[in-house]
């Protein structure tokens, strides 16, 4: 894994940023769909676990696409600059995206204690 440049002078690792994109999402998500059924907007409090759990994966599915949407808009006006802050504060604040390395593009190293050859990301 590559190291991406969050802000100058910080370093966070691709895992770090993946994990990030995911968590806070899922967070939100729940959040939304607990603080739905709290007011009776949605769920009732009577609602039964497996309808309230896909509550929230279908909550936490739209939060993301929402948040990766706004993310891409490709407007360079304020409300572009607006959007695309938003959609990047929905995730969890990170301007970073994880970068992967095709399985082609790996890398072999010589691990120095063992002497053996092991394939990175």
């Amino acid at each position: 894994m590559s190291d991406q440049p969050q802000q100058p002078g910080v370093r966070i690792s691709d895992l770090a940023i993946s994990l990030i994109r995911t968590v806070v999402p899922a967070v939100a998500g729940s959040a939304l769909t607990w603080a739905a059924t709290q007011l009776h907007i949605v769920l009732s409090p009577s609602t039964s676990a497996t309808v309230a759990v896909w509550a929230v994966a279908i909550v936490t599915a739209g939060y993301y696409a929402a948040a990766r949407y706004l993310e891409r808009v490709k407007r360079q006006d304020r409300w572009g600059v607006a959007a695309r802050w938003l959609g990047r504060w929905m995730l969890g604040g990170s301007v970073a995206r994880p970068v992967y390395a095709a399985p082609d593009e790996r890398v072999k190293v010589i691990d120095q204690n063992s002497g053996m050859t092991k394939r990175t990301a």
